[in-house]
């Protein structure tokens, strides 16, 4: 942030800073800004504002950077998307703002190379320093009027829109291949939720998995431990097996062979019907011990 700050003061650029289009805005200098930045304070950017809104601040533009190689991957959460998508790279784009979500002429874009020893954490860092690295530079260029904007239609016509991830987005279907998981609890380890799971009734946390070589695709019980090795407890995926190499639970106990993982729907269910049984037996008493006191108010004996 200092750093977009104290380029755009150098270059004579007035720059409205807006933090996650959310607050008040700053300027670097005054009066009227003439070119604003949008940029998202923290891991994750709060609510948005209306485009109109923060385009009237500034009549030369404001300009967003965001973590995403657009027209691909607008919206939300996008580096947890990416890795969930098993992407090989990622951009960073600096663009024009305008009433759509992510879907201003592109300024700036670069891209890294995405590998699967990257997790979310690893993503955001590189995010944030090219983030800033690319702002200055389309800053630069924007004060030297050095700017071929590209709108986003001639790159591709449709694009992608990701979502706001939401609290439930985090379990684990055990259905699911190796790869898919393993990209999920990359995607939304630490500073994310972390990926989650149950052991029957305790919600362990998967915070890190690997894959394994020459795994061999079988059928059996999705989600139940096999095996276990120096570095963590095998699970049965949906195709293969996956090591689990970090996980947390309130208990501490250790993943053991035959465990299973997820979500029982027997189990569930046969739980759901004893509960059920059980209120129904408490009303019953309920009513008994009700009809009885009206009883006994009227004089009725016992």
């Amino acid at each position: 942030m200092r750093k977009v700050f104290f380029s755009a003061v150098s270059i004579g650029l007035l720059v409205l800073l807006f933090a996650g289009c959310t607050g008040q805005p700053k300027t670097s200098a005054e009066p009227t800004p003439t070119v604003g930045v949008t940029v998202p304070l923290g891991a994750q950017a709060g609510g948005q504002a209306s485009g109109r809104q923060i385009i009237a601040e500034a009549p030369r533009g404001v300009i967003n950077c965001h973590a995403g190689a657009l027209p691909f991957y607008r919206g939300r959460n996008i580096l947890n998307w990416a890795l969930i998508n098993d992407t090989r790279q990622i951009g960073v784009t600096v663009h024009y703002v305008n009433e759509g979500i992510d879907t201003g002429d592109i300024i700036l874009q670069r891209k890294v190379t995405v590998t699967d020893k990257d997790t979310y954490a690893s993503l955001l860092a590189r995010a944030i320093t090219l983030c800033a690295d690319v702002l200055v530079e389309s800053l630069d260029r924007l004060a030297r009027g050095d700017v071929q904007a590209i709108a986003q239609a001639t790159i591709h016509p449709v694009g992608t829109y990701f979502g706001r991830r939401r609290p439930g987005d985090e379990w684990i279907d055990w259905n699911w291949p190796s790869r898919r998981i393993f990209n999920f609890v990359r995607a939304i380890a630490p500073p994310g939720p972390g990926a989650q799971t149950l052991r029957g009734d305790e919600v362990v946390a998967v915070l890190a998995a690997q894959e394994i070589a020459q795994a061999v695709d079988y059928i059996a019980t999705p989600g139940e431990i096999v095996g276990q090795s120096a570095r963590g407890a095998i699970v049965k995926t949906g195709d293969s097996t996956l090591l689990l190499t970090q996980v947390r639970s309130t208990s501490g106990v250790p993943l053991r062979i035959g465990t299973r993982l997820g979500l029982d729907a027997l189990t569930t269910l046969a739980r759901l019907q004893l509960r059920i049984v059980e209120l129904e037996q408490a009303v019953r008493r309920l009513e008994d011990r009700r009809g009885a006191a009206a009883g006994t108010a009227r004089g009725e004996p016992t």
